[in-house]
């Protein structure tokens, strides 16, 4: 890949050396590598350009790495082999569509699609579609979490979708201008392509599968943000979200930084506009580094509603920024429990009403008990972490047994 990467910038140096174009290629790139790649000097006349075209292939290696996007828990694999009607995405877990992909009969009309098993998708999590990939659905969609549509992909629907319980559609909108960061395109019921959401560069990142095969919207609209956010020098490894006493505590990983000053961390308010909620600077020395990094910040708020949707401002040393993946994560009631998986952690939050003990236990779909062990749970929120990564890979039961005799049980599958 290194030696092709070479041989396509020295072909392309050799043919337009003094072009203004390859002179705003050379800066575009320059803002990137100026630290994975130390000896980057600005280039002034076609010599050079021709000498130092090594470092546009450092460039683009990394332009490359950074394209990385956020871990899935379920693919378009997990649709189309769910036994249906309805498929959910919970709370707290995302499912990527990674191809083009059909569902449902009229989904793919006029031609046929092989996949009709799920007529109703539940995003009461986060469902992303990947950049450049077109997703045909014939059927209903409704929930309370995030829809994320990546660099010209597209959601094509016969149907109808519902925000009212406060699913929220973002997509990545090009013609947005600094110092713009966001965009809202109304979002009406549509049958036809003039009434499809439509930036001015023509992309529509939403829409009808053909003209009389459309959908009705109650609610929606489309929030865009900046396509830089794709280009900018931080790997997001992990976000996540919970429930912590009043508050919510995130969780997040970088797999490498470049160049970073840090993290805004932004949610939805009531008003449903975007809001600061705090600022965590970069751990990385300088702002660079190539190891996994860890950061949490805790938003002590109260949340006034079920749920609250984040999203982090990356925010680099000279002045750019970009945005991560939208994250939902819903409050916790009092005496309510929680279970789901993080990375190879099984994660229980338990809100309590005084303090208490417990007796958790964890039973494979095999029939074996892998883990039961007594904790004590205090007054408000409690996160009990149990490593799992020795369990088998399936489904596996969670049981919450209380001093009382009360007992709660809850599904948990482990991939």
């Amino acid at each position: 890949m290194l030696v092709r990467l070479n041989i396509i910038i020295y072909s392309y140096l050799r043919a337009a050396p003094t072009s203004h174009n390859h002179l705003r290629f050379i800066n575009y790139f320059r803002i990137y590598t100026t630290d994975a790649c130390p000896h980057f000097l600005t280039i002034q006349d076609k010599y050079l350009l021709m000498r130092k075209q090594y470092y546009l292939v450092c460039a683009l290696l990394l332009l490359f790495g950074r394209l990385a996007a956020q871990p899935c828990d379920f693919t378009q694999a997990d649709l189309i082999a769910a036994p249906g009607p309805g498929f959910t995405i919970p709370a707290g877990q995302t499912m990527c569509i990674t191809a083009n992909t059909c569902m449902g009969a009229a989904s793919n009309f006029p031609g046929a699609c092989a996949n009709s098993n799920i007529n109703s998708i539940t995003v009461n999590g986060t469902l992303v579609i990947k950049e450049n990939i077109t997703f045909n659905f014939a059927g209903s969609i409704v929930g309370t979490g995030v829809i994320l549509i990546l660099d010209r992909a597209r959601i094509s629907i016969f149907g109808s979708i519902n925000c009212s319980n406060g699913m929220s559609i973002e997509a990545v909108d090009r013609t947005i201008v600094p110092p713009a960061t966001s965009s809202t395109l109304p979002m009406p019921s549509c049958s036809a392509p003039a009434c499809q959401p439509t930036y001015s560069d023509g992309y529509s990142p939403f829409g009808i599968v053909t003209p009389g095969l459309g959908y009705t919207s109650t609610g929606c609209s489309v929030h865009g943000f900046p396509s830089t956010s794709i280009l900018l020098p931080v790997t997001f490894q992990d976000f996540r979200g919970l429930a912590e006493g009043n508050g919510i505590r995130l969780n997040w990983k970088t797999a490498s930084e470049q160049n970073n000053r840090g993290f805004e961390v932004q949610r939805i308010n009531t008003n449903n506009v975007w809001e600061t909620a705090g600022m965590v600077n970069s751990k990385a020395p300088e702002g660079n580094s190539a190891i996994t990094l860890d950061y949490s910040f805790l938003d002590n708020s109260p949340v006034a509603s079920a749920s609250r949707s984040y999203r982090l401002k990356q925010i680099d040393l000279n002045g750019h920024s970009s945005y991560s993946t939208i994250i939902r994560v819903d409050a916790l009631k009092a005496n309510e429990w929680r279970v789901s998986t993080a990375g190879s952690n099984i994660n229980i939050q338990v809100q309590s009403a005084s303090s208490e003990n417990a007796m958790i236990s964890i039973v494979s779909a095999a029939g074996n008990t892998v883990y039961r062990s007594a904790h004590t749970l205090n007054a408000g929120s409690n996160l009990i972490v149990i490593p799992a990564a020795s369990y088998a890979k399936g489904l596996h039961v969670v049981t919450l047994q209380l001093k009382g005799g009360e007992m709660r049980r809850e599904k948990v599958l482990l991939r």
